[in-house]
């Protein structure tokens, strides 16, 4: 744990991808497609492919996997049936703190999860990620964010209140250390640990050879190559 949070201390953010901590947000720069949300889940749930990805919404290596890697994944293979995406909470980066806003963050999606909106929700999060405890994801800026995606605010901030989600997050985060999970994103294909955070292309190349892949073969046309997401 204290290896993932020292090489995330030394991450130097790319030019646009984080929020301010105050003042008016960003919008994602990737949209969901409709139809594909089931709960913390995106895409079939009969889809013969997983990824799981465990991920702290402070965590600037998770921004940049779901805001580089994610959407193509999402485009190519999540749309298209052949495999589905299921996010797992790992909020370690507010832990000891006062507000912990990797908790925060993440009961607040699961919130929105609970009106259909979690992806919506987490896409805002990325969006607006302020360095780690910094207040990005105070209550205002979770407030703002459940308006901009659509939930009622009365009932947003009832949920945030609700402990069995907050300790729901705890047991995620504990089930994935349990696991040998040590840092974010920590990624799984059909089960399978992989040692780094992988590239679009790698990623793909995994989802066309699992078994059970409706797509072996070569990439899609026209697929532009992507950057690594940094580790």
């Amino acid at each position: 744990m204290i290896v993932g949070v020292l090489i995330l201390a030394l991450f130097v953010l790319r030019p646009g991808s984080g929020g301010s901590t105050s003042g008016a947000l960003n919008a994602p720069v990737t949209t969901i497609p409709a139809g594909l949300e089931n709960d913390r889940t995106l895409g079939s749930l009969s889809a013969p492919v997983t990824i799981d990805v465990w991920a702290d919404f402070q965590c600037p290596f998770c921004d940049q996997f779901a805001t580089t890697v994610e959407p193509r994944i999402i485009t190519d293979f999540v749309a298209t049936g052949q495999a589905k995406l299921v996010a797992h909470d790992f909020a370690f980066l507010g832990r000891g703190r006062t507000p912990d806003e990797s908790t925060d963050a993440a009961t607040a999606a699961r919130c929105a999860a609970q009106n259909g909106k979690y992806w919506e929700y987490a896409e805002y999060l990325w969006a607006n990620q302020g360095g780690e405890n910094q207040g990005a994801f105070r209550k205002e800026r979770l407030d703002q964010i459940a308006t901009a995606v659509g939930l009622d605010l009365a009932r947003f901030d009832q949920c945030l209140t609700d402990q069995s989600l907050r300790s729901a997050v705890a047991a995620e985060t504990s089930q994935g250390a349990a696991m040998g999970i040590n840092s974010t994103p920590t990624i799984f294909v059909d089960g399978q640990k992989l040692p780094t955070v992988p590239t679009y292309e790698q990623l793909a190349t995994l989802i066309r050879q699992a078994p059970g892949s409706a797509t072996p073969g070569a990439a899609p046309s026209g697929s532009p190559a992507s950057p690594s997401a940094s580790q």
